[in-house]
């Protein structure tokens, strides 16, 4: 289907939506596929509040893989580093950015996508906007920001709407 029939057979939001799922499944086939030289990941402490003295957990974690949520779904989440010292505005937060990370989530009826950056802090936070895809008849969307506890723990922050999940563990 061509991008102008799809325009108008679907509004601008699932058009977004479904261009965002695309990239999000484009970046993961591109992780999955490939093998990867890193060397081995420190273990990072599991809780979800890190004292002033350490630094943040995204140093030492990859956050790329497959992800299980609390509400059954599974999130394929892509997690690519920036260069240091790149600066964003994202909702009018201006914040050194440390990473990008993008996922597609798919559960038992549902669909979303998502983009968001990691923020850093004395925690380092995943700030960024989810919206459904068109695999049923859910339109929503919103704005999230979740709290990496862990190299295989996310904790949802905050009042997320009409977004179900609240916590992910990585599948190992």
């Amino acid at each position: 289907m061509k991008i102008k029939n799809m325009l108008t057979k679907y509004n601008w939001r699932s058009a977004v939506a479904l261009s965002l799922a695309i990239a999000a499944l484009l970046f993961i086939g591109i992780n999955f596929n490939s093998s990867s030289s890193a060397a081995p990941r420190a273990e990072t402490p599991t809780e979800n509040t890190a004292p002033e003295s350490e630094t943040p957990l995204v140093a030492a974690v990859d956050l790329t893989g497959a992800w299980k949520g609390d509400d059954g779904a599974t999130y394929y989440i892509r997690h690519i580093p920036r260069k240091p010292g790149v600066a964003a505005i994202f909702k009018g937060v201006n914040a050194e950015v440390k990473d990008d990370v993008y996922w597609f989530g798919q559960g038992k009826g549902f669909g979303n996508v998502f983009h968001g950056m990691i923020s850093k802090g004395k925690v380092d936070q995943i700030m960024g906007e989810w919206a459904d895809v068109p695999v049923s008849g859910a339109k929503n969307s919103g704005f999230l920001t979740i709290t990496i506890a862990s190299k295989d723990r996310l904790i949802l922050m905050g009042e997320p709407g009409n977004f179900n999940a609240r916590e992910w563990k990585r599948q190992k």
